[in-house]
């Protein structure tokens, strides 16, 4: 295997390691546009109630709160987006890692999940020699990477 695509395997499995809490990030980020979104809506209503801005023009609050909320609402389309591209990739990963022993799963659970190093940590863990835990990572990635072009495309 290509050094290349080791290191596009290593990334997937990464992204694969941090899924939710990337989803979760952006859900987060997803509910502070829609607070920010309603505060724009707000201000909108108040402005429609009370009959301001009187005039012919828009005044620059109004303009500003309705830029304010549609980019909000873009935005917000955007990380939705991402957040099904993310979670349609894992499902992918979750599927094809499924079918690795369990032995090889708890591998990658503990290094691209809990961020465990292959040198000590998995080692101790696992109850397995430091040269063990690096053949299974290779042996791995030699599995994955006949998969890797119908999970990733072209990362």
């Amino acid at each position: 295997m290509e050094q290349a695509e080791r290191k596009r395997i290593n990334t997937l499995l990464w992204q694969w390691g941090t899924a939710l809490e990337d989803c979760e990030r952006r859900r987060e980020e997803i509910r502070r546009l829609m607070a920010q979104a309603e505060d724009a809506t707000c201000v909108l209503r108040a402005q429609a109630l009370t009959a301001m801005p009187r005039g012919s023009g828009v005044s620059d609050p109004t303009a500003a709160a309705v830029r304010m909320k549609d980019d909000a609402l873009q935005r917000v389309a955007v990380l939705t987006e991402e957040i099904n591209a993310i979670m349609a990739r894992k499902v992918k990963m979750d599927a094809v890692i499924g079918m690795l022993p369990e032995s090889r799963q708890t591998l990658l659970d503990l290094r691209y999940k809990r961020g465990m190093g292959l040198t000590t940590q998995i080692p101790m863990r696992m109850h397995i020699s430091e040269r063990t835990a690096f053949y299974w990572r290779d042996e791995i990635l030699d599995y994955l990477c006949s998969f890797l072009q119908d999970i990733c495309g072209n990362i």
